[in-house]
């Protein structure tokens, strides 16, 4: 088991990794955000056919409703990010004060590349899940250890964006018990656990947004 998780830790790693790196190439979430999506698509499925035998489960009795309600979904929050900065919006000043803007992205070409992100990231915590489950370990121990795991994989952001990066880790540790609910205990839960991650992310940038409008009052 314990090879298995390193390998998929290692996903995590490479997939970081190789966005860090696009990025730095101005290959961002605003600037060819469809190649950065591309990107994460192509790990998606790479990692989905790795990983293929330990996924097969969470597809049984296949039907589309629930990708259609989630592309709704997406479809519905894509205007979100206009319509809200038009309300709050953030002085230039406040922008320049952090290390990185990251966290305070909002706009549709981020929805996009996001979700493609969050679709790489529920891939891989399906099968870290799987392979906790397969293990033997009680449904308690298997939420409390990808949790904490999840939590830590995040920790490094605080490097990159500062203190701001608390907000994110904080709300990884919260949103994995959130996620790992939801995907073991109903059926396509993955798909309500994406829906979860994206929204959680939204709902973030809104927080953000909302916060440092009325902060530079």
């Amino acid at each position: 088991m314990l090879i298995g998780i390193l390998g998929v830790l290692a996903i995590f790693g490479i997939f970081a990794l190789g966005g860090t790196l696009l990025q730095k190439k101005g290959i961002d979430y605003h600037n060819k955000f469809y190649l950065l999506s591309v990107y994460y698509l192509i790990l998606s499925v790479a990692v989905f056919f790795i990983y293929k035998d330990s996924l097969n489960h969470y597809f049984q009795n296949f039907t589309l409703n629930p990708f259609i309600s989630l592309l709704y979904m997406g479809l519905i929050l894509l205007p979100s990010p206009k319509l809200f900065k038009k309300k709050f919006p953030i002085p230039e000043k406040m922008l320049k004060r952090h290390k990185s803007t990251y966290f305070l992205d909002f706009n549709h070409r981020f929805i996009i590349t996001k979700f493609f992100d969050i679709i790489l990231q529920q891939i891989t915590i399906m099968v870290l899940l799987q392979m906790l489950v397969s293990s033997g370990l009680s449904y308690g121990r298997v939420i409390i250890l990808f949790s904490v795991t999840f939590a830590l994989i995040h920790v490094p952001l605080l490097l990159i964006a500062g203190r701001i990066a608390l907000f994110h880790v904080t709300a990884a540790f919260i949103g994995s018990f959130v996620f790992s609910f939801l995907i073991l205990n109903f059926n396509y839960g993955f798909v309500y656990s994406i829906a979860a991650h994206l929204m959680g992310y939204i709902l973030g940038r809104l927080f953000f947004w909302f916060y440092f409008s009325k902060k530079s009052d």
